[in-house]
């Protein structure tokens, strides 16, 4: 996740904070999102006043925006074209915590909606069990290249670390899906290698 802060006009006219979030998540997690943000009053305290989420015309994106007044405003001396905000600590605190929060539910969404099929290293009979309950929970494929992947992201010491794979998604209800599903019903292995592992790209989810 990538986060960008500057200073704007919003859509009064008034001297504004715009934040701009950029994450994967956002594609499908963006409702959730402007909830946690916005609404989500019980778990997080202390947001700035005023506090509006924006979908973005950029995909993966979101921008936030919320008024601070004229005297949190002073001109930057070393750089005269630019300007110092004076920013609430807490209000800030509360933002962040707030944006985390959003990244572990968006996350643990996105491992409930998907199956790790390892091409190396995970049997074809647990393959074949596996298949069968992601089918009848509608749970997306991710192709990744070796089980050893999975196992290190359940160990990793980051959160980008324990969301970065190298892989192929295939969407629940499409044909690939199908094919995908019957290969390893029939634990056909060497087909999905010889399909799939020159597909395989590495990708963070956060």
């Amino acid at each position: 996740m990538k986060v960008d802060m500057g200073v704007g006009p919003n859509e009064k006219g008034e001297n504004s904070i715009i934040i701009t979030v950029k994450s994967p998540l956002l594609n499908r997690h963006f409702e959730n999102f402007k909830h946690v943000i916005e609404e989500n009053e019980r778990e997080v305290k202390g947001l700035p006043e005023g506090l509006k989420v924006l979908e973005s015309v950029n995909s993966g994106e979101a921008i936030i925006t919320f008024p601070i007044k004229d005297s949190q405003i002073d001109p930057d001396t070393a750089l005269p074209n630019r300007r110092r905000v004076k920013l609430n600590e807490g209000q800030m605190n509360s933002l962040n915590y707030a944006l985390n929060l959003w990244v572990s539910l968006a996350a643990r969404l996105e491992l409930a909606s998907v199956e790790f099929i390892p091409l190396h290293g995970y049997s074809a009979d647990d393959l074949k069990k596996d298949v069968q309950e992601a089918v009848a929970n509608k749970r997306d494929f991710c192709i990744i290249k070796t089980y050893k992947e999975y196992l290190d992201s359940q160990n990793a010491k980051s959160a980008k670390d324990a969301f970065t794979f190298v892989q192929y998604i295939v969407r629940y209800g499409t044909d690939e899906y199908s094919n995908v599903a019957i290969s390893l019903y029939n634990k056909e292995l060497k087909n999905l290698r010889d399909t799939y592992e020159a597909k395989l790209v590495r990708t963070e989810w956060i």
